[in-house]
């Protein structure tokens, strides 16, 4: 959770989004394979495609794309919170008794806790 609240392309919400883009990249590839390459050219377009949705339910876990999109606005959320939280240092006590009603969201609060001590 911790890696999603950092601001670089190693985020797992971006990581994810980049091979969904992959996916649809790889989709469309064999697709135009398929309407105008040699056997050879669509068995490489498919074999590329093919990896990569491996990668996704395999190595991730994803069997659904919407996940994927989900994990993305989430990760999204969870960025504009931490600024949040930053330029608006008042607005943190009330957002964190919030999230600390939610058991899931415990974590996050006390990573988001840390950060703005940090930023003091």
């Amino acid at each position: 959770m911790a890696a999603v609240l950092e601001d670089d392309d190693t985020a797992p919400d971006d990581l994810l989004m980049r091979l969904r883009e992959l996916a649809d990249s790889t989709r469309e590839a064999r697709k135009l394979a398929d309407r105008s390459g040699s056997p050879s050219v669509r068995a490489r377009a498919a074999t590329a495609e093919l990896a990569v949705i491996d990668r996704l339910i395999n190595r991730a876990g994803i069997t659904d794309l919407s996940t994927v999109d989900l994990m993305a606005s989430t990760g999204a959320l969870l960025r504009a919170l931490q600024r949040l939280v930053v330029e608006h240092p008042d607005l943190a006590p009330a957002l964190f008794n919030v999230m600390g009603d939610h058991e899931d969201l415990i974590h996050l609060r006390d990573i988001l806790r840390r950060q703005l001590k940090e930023k003091k």
